[in-house]
């Protein structure tokens, strides 16, 4: 399975001595029958990859160890279901948890235009899948190379997740499942022996599951007061996170005016704070404190992220639930003042991963404040105590200051050629103010970007020579055209990127996720990335830039 645009919980406290706790249960589909193939994941320390995995019996039962004390989360997954992630905070003299869970079907599209395939053939890479050839009758087919004695493949187009972007799924009615390593599963198909090497792999829309709307839901037992409190708070605050992302995404789209959360009347802006003030347990109010803190947006909260604090210090480990959130809370006490709620959960949180978020956000600010000096200072410390983090290699990648893509270095040298067959580089570009936009149809971001990055193009489309040249990460270059016919003009430069990311030129441009847009002036400098370049941000940018080169002019 891959995602874009994915919304996480992340469970985390320092580990502390051995538990011995165990959580068993039954898992159930939908329809309330034992699923066809299903796992139970348990998940710690901000780690998306598992410490164990262990697979739900055929009677839909499973049971599996805590190995200690602290944060942790259980996410459980199966054939034509949503994933389900459950937190759970685990302490000293606990006894063992009884949970059982019900999943949510995955939402299936059932008249998809376009159904893409990617298998064991391309290693199952998201970025080279190719479309599946409709036929009259609405089935879909497509001819894979048989290597061995089976055939393992995913299908994209065929469902999708609220607030994400495409999914990778297995195909309905297969003949055996495989877990895909990150939520989904993988189809298995018998090869046999074939002539001509390759078997024919049809997908049938009638085939999907029908329709159910069932919504995923935890059972605990009577002994479990607290971890079922939480687990109802999470799934609250995940929906309404859901319906948020939705409702940012559909004003970008539209180029509105993006909603305050309290405008979308969601449930954990009355829910959550009332918990973090009235329950009984401790816990639950820390926990209610720290998950409310997704939907801060800066000073204009800053009584709530006070209140927040005094609830849950920076000191409190709880934070780890959330380290995003503990960024938001500090910019609501902060402001655009100095750091100093930041440096305290820098300084004094005991969770390295919380203290990495918030150093790194710092970082960001630096960054895109053009302090060099404090750039270098926070980013030197960034890479020495936390550069072994995962969760750190985007911010030492993207805010790097010896890198070569910033604003008032000279962009790499390049050559492409587009589309149309003519070949543009960076000595023919002189002269032009040009926006170089890595992209692709598949990415949903970069689609949101579409309603306001046309509007610019109309708006200021050759003024000091402006133009776009835009980098497709398709995986064919036939993807780009019927995008262009079906959905958006784009009237502007193009040429395909072949192995996307992996390509040199994605090297030398430092692409480490898109939309990744750069923009460059008549000398070839570059005058603009990034955030200054992405929703409404572009067009103030824009007549910045243009009217600064106007002027000089």
């Amino acid at each position: 399975m891959k995602r874009f645009l994915p919304f996480l919980l992340l469970l985390a406290l320092p580990a502390m001595a051995i538990a011995g706790v165990s959580v068993a249960g039954t898992v159930k589909t939908a329809v309330g029958a034992a699923p066809l193939l299903a796992h139970v994941h348990l998940l710690g320390q901000n780690s998306m990859k598992p410490v164990e995995s262990v697979e739900v019996g055929r009677d839909g039962r499973y049971s599996i160890a805590i190995p200690s004390n602290g944060a942790w989360s259980l996410q459980f997954t199966a054939v034509d279901h949503d994933g389900y992630t459950i937190p759970l905070v685990i302490g000293d003299g606990m006894a063992n948890i009884a949970l059982d869970v019900t999943l949510a079907q995955l939402h299936f599209n059932r008249k998809p235009d376009t159904v893409w395939i990617m298998g064991d053939w391309n290693d199952f890479d998201f970025q080279s899948a190719e479309p599946m050839k409709r036929g009259k009758d609405g089935r879909f087919t497509f001819q894979a190379p048989a290597k061995g004695g089976e055939v393992r493949y995913q299908l994209i187009g065929i469902a999708t997740t609220d607030g994400e972007g495409m999914r990778s799924v297995n195909a309905p009615r297969s003949a055996g499942y495989v877990y895909d390593g990150g939520g989904d599963y993988r189809s298995i198909m018998a090869a046999g022996r074939s002539k001509s090497g390759k078997v024919t792999i049809t997908f049938d829309p009638a085939m999907l599951p029908a329709d159910n709307t069932t919504e995923a839901k935890a059972a605990f037992g009577p002994e479990s007061r607290t971890q079922e409190q939480m687990a109802q708070l999470a799934k609250m605050a995940d929906d309404d996170y859901r319906t948020m992302v939705r409702a940012l995404m559909k004003a970008q789209y539209e180029g509105k005016k993006p909603p305050q959360p309290v405008s979308l009347d969601l449930q954990s802006l009355r829910i959550l704070p009332q918990e973090m003030r009235t329950n009984s347990d401790a816990t639950v109010r820390q926990f209610a404190a720290v998950t409310i803190t997704q939907f801060l947006f800066g000073e204009r909260d800053s009584a709530l992220a006070a209140e927040i604090l005094a609830t849950a210090p920076a000191t409190s480990p709880m934070w780890g639930v959330n380290a995003g959130g503990a960024v938001r809370a500090a910019r609501g006490i902060d402001g655009k003042g100095a750091p100093v709620t930041a440096m305290k959960f820098i300084e004094t949180n005991p969770d390295r991963e919380v203290q990495s978020v918030v150093l790194s956000s710092l970082v960001s600010d630096a960054f895109h404040a053009g302090n060099e000096t404090e750039l270098r200072t926070l980013y030197t410390r960034l890479k020495q105590n936390y550069g072994d983090l995962g969760s750190t290699q985007y911010s030492l990648a993207e805010y790097n200051p010896d890198a070569a893509i910033r604003v008032g270095k000279m962009v790499p040298d390049f050559e492409v050629t587009l589309l149309t067959g003519e070949k543009v580089s960076r000595q023919s570009m002189m002269g032009k103010t040009y926006m170089m936009d890595f992209w692709a149809t598949w990415c949903g971001p970069c689609v949101a970007e579409m309603p306001l990055l046309h509007e610019a193009w109309e708006k200021y489309k050759g003024k000091g020579g402006f133009t776009v040249l835009s980098l497709s990460f398709d995986g064919k270059v036939g993807d780009i055209t019927p995008f262009r016919e079906k959905k958006w003009k784009m009237p502007w430069l193009h040429t395909f990127v072949e192995k996307g990311f992996k390509n040199d030129l994605s090297k030398r441009f430092e692409v480490a996720g898109i939309p990744k847009p750069i923009l460059v002036g008549p000398d070839g400098m570059i005058i603009a990335t990034e955030s200054d370049l992405r929703g409404r941000d572009l067009d103030a940018t824009l007549a910045k830039q243009l009217e600064k080169g106007q002027a000089m002019n």
